[in-house]
């Protein structure tokens, strides 16, 4: 029996404090509850975190932005026929954007749902450059700064 509404985004609340006050990012992953999180999120104030697996709208993924959330960007988008996702990435800055697999989870264009593996990361790389018009090398580099500064990491960078 699913847990009630307000006992969820009570559970919720409490563990993105957890996370807030141990200095890590809040990683999210909503269905048909776009507004509730961000309702709970708000409330928190700005923090880094990323929206897994985004699948909400331009606007709602500038909102979460600009609380300190990426949008997570995974195969969905090497798919044609996932237009409305690949229309809202499309429009979405690269600044905004990490990238996913979702592995095994979430198939690509050329690797079914269940057998995706971190290294089919390229194939997501190449889609998004095509839908930004960029070059591959600008998805990479742009994303991978988001995902260092999201993590909190330092990438050493050959010379």
């Amino acid at each position: 029996m699913p847990a009630n509404v307000e006992v969820q985004k009570a559970v919720f609340l409490a563990q993105a404090q957890l996370a807030k006050d141990a200095g890590l990012p809040i990683i999210v992953h909503v269905r048909k509850s776009f507004s509730e999180t961000l309702q709970v999120l708000k409330s928190l104030g700005k923090h880094l975190g990323v929206a897994h697996a985004f699948g909400g709208s331009t606007e709602l993924s500038n909102e979460l932005f600009k609380l300190g959330y990426y949008r997570g960007v995974g195969g969905t988008i090497t798919r044609p026929g996932s237009v409305r996702i690949r229309a809202a990435v499309k429009a979405t800055s690269l600044e905004t954007i990490v990238l996913e697999t979702d592995a095994p989870y979430i198939g690509t264009e050329s690797v079914p749902a269940g057998r995706v593996q971190p290294c089919d990361l390229p194939e997501i790389a190449v889609a998004l450059a095509k839908l930004h018009d960029c070059s591959i090398a600008k998805v990479i580099e742009q994303t991978t700064n988001n995902a260092m500064q999201l993590f909190d990491l330092e990438l050493e960078r050959a010379s």
